[in-house]
């Protein structure tokens, strides 16, 4: 399991990097002020939880996010990828559709109590969750810096403990450009 997460996170890297683009002296002032890069917080159940990473290309944006928690009874982690088109654009207000896809891994360590000899057994569960959504959302700019963005749709979601579902799904961002 351990080698499909970072094998994910790779590929999920390697996509958020912008590819080298050749510029002509034509392009216009509107479309090299769509380009940037944006770093901030994303929650999403189908897009990733954590840092995320955004580059936007005029209407098309790809964003990576990634949260690592571990402690001595849990080890968690979440990694998001999401594709979204702008489909309209109006006062700094974007209208948008998404689709999106996070892996989440959990290991948790828990004691139960032995009847008989009165020992504390340590045992430990690992389960993972694949989502695949997509839906619609709006992306607001707070500042010249910063936007706020909200999404929702549907999302299938692939536990390993308990049983595949398709249902609705919410997220949200924060970010911070630099151009």
């Amino acid at each position: 399991m351990k080698k499909i997460i970072l094998i994910t996170f790779i590929s999920l890297a390697f996509l958020s990097v912008k590819a080298q683009e050749n510029e002509s002296s034509e392009s216009s002032k509107s479309e090299l002020k769509q380009k940037y890069h944006a770093l901030g917080f994303n929650a999403g159940f189908s897009t990733g939880l954590g840092l995320s990473h955004r580059y936007q290309s005029y209407k098309h944006s790809f964003q990576t996010s990634f949260l690592p928690i571990a402690t001595n009874d849990l080890n968690f982690m979440n990694l998001g990828f999401r594709y979204a088109y702008d489909i309209r654009e109006n006062n700094g207000t974007k209208f948008f559709g998404y689709l999106g896809h996070s892996a989440s891994y959990i290991m948790d360590k828990y004691y139960d109590l032995d009847y008989f000899s009165g020992e504390s057994i340590e045992r430990t569960s690992e389960n993972y969750r694949f989502v695949t959504g997509a839906g619609f959302g709006i992306d607001q700019e707070l500042s010249k810096s910063t936007s706020l963005n909200f999404s929702g749709g549907y999302a299938y979601y692939i536990r390993s403990a308990s049983t595949n579902i398709f249902t609705l799904t919410a997220e949200v961002g924060l970010f911070y450009k630099f151009n």
